[in-house]
């Protein structure tokens, strides 16, 4: 298991400014959302914590080592990402691009077996001789949730998966996330759905305009209050049987 700390952090892209004085903590072992309106740096946020960014200020520690200390291979043992428009060159056999994952361990005696698991634990395994070409969305999504986890890292990162997935898939991708954490990992995804977020986040962290303008559990962070102000809008939270609904009006 992995904690992660952001400290002071500002960033963005080509000189403009996106993340302004960004300071959080992310437990080990949680489910942990990003949510906000478009535009209000969630993707830039993931982006800077896998490295793909460089923070104009401010620091990203894992289990207090600097992000920006690691090499390429070390960030890859640690962090896994699955984003949102994830396509590669080619067409692969589902077990293949599965096997990706693999890359950074140079293990190739046990690497069969691990990636068999990962398609048995994501349920594709009866998929792995298909092309990718010719998988359906949720199909492709599972697939990707399945090469991250071949890659056997405390962190899994993911951005925005289950747009454009039917209710199925989208539950389906959610309790397998769920899961992954009850076996230790730390998960890191960003919803829309603010109801998935209620009922399967253990935090949640709110961003506006580029700041923070909470996270903590997300019971307490994800009220009415919160709603109407970050998203401008108006709701209310009923609870049906032992679930949370939020509907907006």
């Amino acid at each position: 298991m992995s904690r992660i700390e952001i400290k002071n952090l500002c960033g963005g892209y080509d000189k403009h400014t996106v993340l302004k004085n960004i300071s959080l903590f992310i437990t080990e072992g949680s489910f942990t959302a990003i949510a906000g309106p478009n535009g209000s740096g969630k993707s830039t946020l993931l982006k800077h914590m896998i490295g793909e960014l460089k923070p104009d200020c401010g620091e990203i520690t894992i289990d207090g080592t600097a992000l920006s200390s690691l090499n390429r291979i070390d960030l890859a043992r640690k962090i896994s990402f699955v984003g949102q428009k994830s396509e590669f060159a080619g067409d692969f056999t589902v077990q293949d691009l599965v096997a990706l994952g693999r890359y950074c361990h140079f293990d190739e005696k046990s690497s069969m077996s691990v990636i068999e698991k990962s398609m048995e634990m994501v349920g594709i395994k009866h998929l792995k001789n298909r092309l990718i070409s010719s998988l359906s969305g949720g199909e492709y999504q599972l697939a990707m949730i399945s090469r991250a986890l071949c890659q056997d890292t405390p962190i899994m990162l993911l951005d925005e998966i289950t747009n454009n997935l039917d209710p199925k898939h989208e539950l389906k991708i959610l309790k397998l996330l769920r899961r992954f954490t009850e076996e230790g990992k730390t998960v890191v995804c960003i919803l829309h759905n603010l109801n998935h977020i209620l009922n399967y986040a253990d935090n949640t962290i709110l961003l506006k305009d580029g700041t923070l303008y909470d996270s903590g559990k997300t019971n307490e962070t994800l009220t009415v209050e919160a709603v109407n102000k970050v998203f401008d809008v108006s709701c209310k939270i009923t609870h049906v049987d032992d679930r949370q609904m939020l509907t907006v009006y």
